[in-house]
């Protein structure tokens, strides 16, 4: 059968328990920033942190990372916007092209992890009622389910 002419399915959501949240991992102090590592304990502090799992836990240190990177790079482009070229012509150090290059994957990975208003709002998510008991959602399941049998 062709993937447009699927039936349609009843109503039916499968609701797991929310895992527990990985211990804060370390920041890796000798590598990064203070300031990224000033960000890093604020994300794990925060409520967001509380819908990360273990199995997240690499790509939010792979976007802290990046983040450091830019943030690197940027200050070496800010202490020396211009240097020599290759004919001896002052051109953009290449510090400002890597800190452009490396803003859309920190956007793609902050929106992923809902780091902004708008990402919050396109994943669904709210704070202070972003996790919600296995119970409650069975029940808000079971409640539409009454109202519309169909689904």
């Amino acid at each position: 059968m062709p993937r447009g002419n699927l039936p349609k399915r009843a109503g039916l959501a499968v609701v797991l328990p929310m895992p527990t949240r990985p211990d804060v991992p370390s920041a890796t102090p000798d590598e990064w920033l203070e300031s990224t590592r000033a960000d890093w304990e604020c994300y794990w502090a925060g409520p967001l942190a509380q819908l990360t799992t273990a199995d997240d836990v690499p790509a939010v240190r792979r976007l802290f990372d990046l983040r450091d990177q830019r943030d690197r790079a940027t200050a070496a482009y800010v202490a020396e916007p211009f240097v020599v070229g290759s004919t001896g012509q002052p051109t953009v150090s290449p510090a400002g092209k890597r800190a452009s290059q490396l803003e859309p994957l920190i956007t793609a990975l902050e929106d992923r992890f809902g780091l902004s208003p708008m990402a919050r709002l396109r994943l669904g998510v709210e704070l202070g009622r972003a996790v919600r008991s296995l119970d409650a959602l069975n029940e808000a399941v079971a409640v539409k389910a009454r109202r519309d049998p169909r689904g």
